[in-house]
C-alpha cells in the first residue's frame, strides 16, 4: 500500500498500473501451437557480444519460425562474418547495417537497433498466427558495459522472458498479446502512446495482435524506439508482466533493485 500513496494521493504511474490491472483479457486460443519466431539484434562490440551468442545458440533450436538477426558494424566492433562464424545456423536471415548509434537520423535522433528492428519486422510472415520474440545483445554501450546492474538485469531479462516461450504462448492464448518483463508506467522517457513500456527491450507479442491496417505499426525513429513499440502498438492491460511489474523508471540500472527482481524471480520458478 505504501507504495502506491505519496502524500495521501496516488501518484500517475500508479493509477496507470491499476488501470491496466483492473481489466481483464478473455482467452483466445491459438488453434494449434504456434510458430515461434525470433528478431535479434546485434552490436558486437569488441570485448563484449560473445556471451550473447552463447544464449542464441540455447534459443535459436526454440524457435522454428522465422529468425532474422541485425548485425551492426564499424569502429570498435567485430564484423559481420564474426558473428555469422559464431552462428552457423542455416535458418538464420541476416540483415547487415553499419552502426549509426550515435549519429543523428533526419529527425535528429538516434536510432540504435532501429537499424536492423525496422526491415526485420517487415520480413515477418503476417498470414500465420504465431509469436515473435524480439532481444538483443544489451549492453553493449560505454555506460552500461562495465555496469553489473545491466549484466544481471539483461540475464534475468532472458530468463524471465525470452526462454520462457510455453508460459509465454500460454498467457498469448489466455488473451494477452505480449508477454515481458520490467514493466514501466508513464510517458517518460519513451514517450509511448498508451504510456507503458517494458524497460530492457526483451519481449515476446501475438504477432498479428500488432498489425494495424493488416501491416506492422511504424516505429518512433529515436533512441529507444524499440523499447517505446509495444506501449505505442497495445494498451497496458492487453501486455503481461512475469517479474518487476510496475517499477519505477531506471531502477533496473539499481543493483540493490535488480538483486529484489532476481528474488521475485527465483521464488516465481520455485512454486512451478
Amino acid at each position: 500500500i505504501g507504495s502506491l500513496v505519496r502524500d495521501g494521493r496516488e501518484n500517475s504511474r500508479d493509477r496507470l498500473y491499476k488501470k491496466a490491472m483492473s481489466v481483464e483479457v478473455k482467452p483466445r486460443p491459438f488453434a494449434q501451437r504456434p510458430k515461434v519466431n525470433l528478431v535479434y539484434h546485434i552490436w558486437p562490440r569488441v570485448g563484449g557480444w560473445i556471451w550473447h551468442v552463447e544464449r542464441l545458440r540455447e534459443l535459436i533450436p526454440l524457435c522454428d519460425g522465422q529468425i532474422i538477426i541485425g548485425v551492426s558494424t564499424g569502429p570498435g566492433a567485430d564484423s559481420a562474418e564474426a558473428v555469422k562464424a559464431e552462428l552457423p545456423f542455416e535458418q538464420i536471415r541476416w540483415i547487415e547495417t553499419s552502426n549509426i548509434a550515435r549519429a543523428p537520423n533526419a529527425s535528429g535522433h538516434r536510432i540504435g537497433e532501429l537499424q536492423t528492428a525496422v526491415p526485420a519486422m517487415r520480413m515477418l510472415d503476417l498470414t500465420q498466427d504465431s509469436v515473435t520474440v524480439y532481444a538483443h545483445a544489451k549492453g553493449q554501450q560505454e555506460h552500461t558495459i562495465g555496469s553489473e546492474a545491466v549484466n544481471i538485469w539483461t540475464g534475468l531479462m532472458y530468463e524471465s522472458v525470452t526462454f520462457r516461450i510455453d508460459e509465454a504462448i500460454q498467457k498469448l492464448s489466455e488473451g494477452y498479446s505480449a508477454f515481458g518483463s520490467m514493466r514501466t508506467f508513464g510517458l517518460r522517457p519513451l514517450m509511448p502512446k498508451y504510456k507503458w513500456h517494458y524497460s530492457g527491450t526483451f519481449y515476446t507479442f501475438r504477432t498479428q495482435d500488432f498489425l494495424q491496417n493488416g501491416r506492422m505499426p511504424e516505429y518512433q525513429l529515436r533512441y529507444g524506439g524499440t523499447e517505446a513499440w509495444p506501449g505505442d502498438c497495445i494498451p497496458a492491460y492487453q501486455a503481461y508482466c512475469s517479474i518487476g511489474d510496475n517499477i519505477s523508471i531506471g531502477s533496473c540500472y539499481n543493483l540493490s533493485s535488480i538483486y529484489d527482481r532476481i528474488t521475485e524471480h527465483s521464488r516465481k520458478v520455485s512454486f512451478e
